[in-house]
C-alpha cells in the first residue's frame, strides 16, 4: 500500500522594493495634504462668509451720507422760487380742469323717504343722467362706526386681522326679538330657520338694511314703465372671494355658515356683503344697484317692496335714495374733494414761491444798498482801490474786492 502524499500550497511572498515603499508613502502624504488643504479651504471660506456678513452689517449700520444729485446752485433762493412757481402754475391748471369736470357732472338727485310714505313715492329729474347711474341708499348720522358695533360680527363669516369679533348680547333669537322684534319682515327671516341660534349673529347682522326698491318712469301717455336695475355685483370683488370660502348653499338653496343654517336669502346675500363692510364715517352710504344706459329727465316713481320702520324707532329722521352719474374720477363729491386738495397744495406752492422770491429780492436789495453806500463814500475824501485777492480758488479769482479807505489824502498798501 502506497503512502498518501499531502501537498500544501503556500502563497508566495513577493518582497516590496524600497522605491515602491517610497511611492506609497508619498501617495499617502499627498492624500493627507489634499484632505488638509480641503479642510483649510472650508475654514477659510467660512471665515470669509463671517467677515462678509459683519462687513455688510457694519455698512448697513454706518451708512455714508448720500451725496446730493443736484448741483449746488439749484438750492439757492432763485431756482427754488422758480420751481415753486412752476408747480403753482401746474396745480392751477389742474384746479381749473377739476372745476370744469365737476361742473360737467350733474349734481346728485336725493330722494328722502320714511316708513310713513307708504308703498311708493314720486320724484322728478330736472336733467338727464348720462351713462350708467349708481343708486345708493343713505342713512345719515347712525353712528355705526363705533368700536362696540364694528366688533359685533360673526366669526364664522369674517376674520379680522389683529382684531376682535364677538356676538355677545346678539347671538340668539331672544336677543334678535328684543332688539328688532317690531320689524315683522326681519323677524320672518329669523324664524324661517329652526333652532335658537342666529346665523349670522352680531349687531351688524341684526341691523341689516332690508329696504327694497323698484323704479319706474312715467311715459307721455301717463303710464309707468319699469326700469331695469342690476344688483348682482354691488359688493367688492374681494368680498366675493372671501365669503365664498365661508358661506355655502346646500341642495335645497339654504345658506349655511360653518354647517349652521343661515337666515340669509339669495335676494339679500349681495346686499348683506355690502352691509357687512362697516363705514368709517357716522353715516352709511352703500351702493344698492346700477341702472344701465342713464335716465332722461322726467317724472319717476319708487315702489317700496320693503320699507322698514325700525330705523325711525332707532332715532333716524329719514332715509335717502341717491342717484349719481358714473364717472372715471368717481362722483361729483369725489371730484370736488380732489379740487380742495389741489387748492391746499397750490396755496403751499404759492407761499413757497413768495418766501423764496422775497429772500432773493431782499438779497438783491442788500447788494444794491451796499453799492450805493460805497458810491456815496467814494464822493468824499476817501480813496477807493480795487485790489485782486490772493489765489483762493476759482470763485475768488472771478471777483474783485473793493477796499474803501477813509483817510483823506492817504493810501493804504495791502500786501
Amino acid at each position: 500500500m502506497k503512502p498518501t502524499t499531502t501537498t500544501t500550497s503556500v502563497a508566495s511572498v513577493v518582497p516590496i522594493s524600497t522605491a515602491e515603499r517610497g511611492a506609497e508613502s508619498r501617495s499617502l502624504l499627498t492624500a493627507s495634504a489634499a484632505n488638509s488643504d480641503a479642510s483649510s479651504l472650508l475654514e477659510v471660506q467660512a471665515s470669509q462668509r463671517c467677515r462678509c456678513f459683519w462687513t455688510r452689517l457694519h455698512r448697513l449700520a454706518q451708512q455714508k451720507d448720500p451725496l446730493p444729485s443736484l448741483p449746488s446752485w439749484q438750492y439757492r433762493a432763485n431756482p427754488q422760487a422758480v420751481c415753486a412757481g412752476l408747480m403753482f402754475v401746474f396745480f392751477l391748471a389742474m384746479l381749473i380742469a377739476l372745476r370744469l369736470t365737476a361742473d360737467a357732472i350733474h349734481a346728485e338727485v336725493v330722494v328722502p323717504y320714511k316708513a310713513a310714505d307708504g308703498q311708493s313715492k314720486q320724484f322728478t329729474l330736472d336733467k338727464d343722467l348720462r351713462g350708467d347711474v349708481w343708486v345708493y341708499y343713505h342713512l345719515p348720522d347712525v353712528n355705526m362706526n363705533r368700536k362696540e358695533f364694528v366688533e359685533s360680527k360673526d366669526t364664522r363669516a369674517v376674520t379680522t386681522f389683529l382684531g376682535f369679533n364677538t356676538c355677545d348680547n346678539a347671538d340668539d333669537r331672544n336677543w334678535a326679538e328684543l332688539r328688532r322684534g317690531s320689524d315683522v319682515n326681519f323677524s320672518a327671516r329669523i324664524n324661517s330657520v329652526s333652532g335658537t341660534n342666529v346665523t349670522p349673529c352680531g349687531l351688524v347682522a341684526l341691523s341689516f338694511f332690508t329696504d327694497r326698491y323698484r323704479f319706474s318712469r312715467q311715459l307721455t301717455d301717463g303710464t309707468w314703465d319699469d326700469i331695469a336695475i342690476d344688483s348682482s355685483n354691488v359688493a367688492l370683488p374681494a368680498d366675493a372671494t372671501n365669503y365664498a370660502r365661508k358661506v355655502s348653499i346646500d341642495s335645497t338653496g339654504q345658506f349655511e355658515m360653518s354647517g349652521d343654517k343661515s337666515w340669509l336669502t339669495e335676494a339679500d346675500y349681495e346686499h348683506w356683503k355690502v352691509w357687512y363692510r362697516t363705514p368709517a364715517s357716522p353715516g352709511v352710504r352703500n351702493l344698492y344697484a346700477v341702472i344701465k344706459g342713464g335716465l332722461p329727465k322726467g317724472s319717476y316713481k319708487v315702489d317700496f317692496l320693503e320699507n322698514s320702520g325700525i330705523w325711525e324707532t332707532w332715532g333716524l329722521t329719514e332715509k335717502r335714495i341717491i342717484f349719481a352719474e358714473k364717472h372715471d374720477l368717481g362722483s361729483r363729491g369725489a371730484v370736488e374733494s380732489l379740487f380742495v386738495i389741489c387748492v391746499i397744495i397750490m396755496a403751499m406752492e404759492f407761499a413757497a414761491c413768495i418766501g423764496f422770491g422775497s429772500g432773493a429780492i431782499a438779497k438783491c436789495c442788500s447788494k444794491t444798498a451796499d453799492g450805493t453806500a460805497r458810491m456815496a463814500r467814494s464822493n468824499g475824501d476817501s480813496v477807493v482801490i480795487n485790489v485782486k485777492p490772493r489765489t483762493l480758488g476759482a470763485a475768488a479769482k472771478a471777483d474783485d474786492e473793493e477796499c474803501v479807505l477813509g483817510a483823506s489824502n492817504s493810501v493804504s498798501t495791502i500786501g
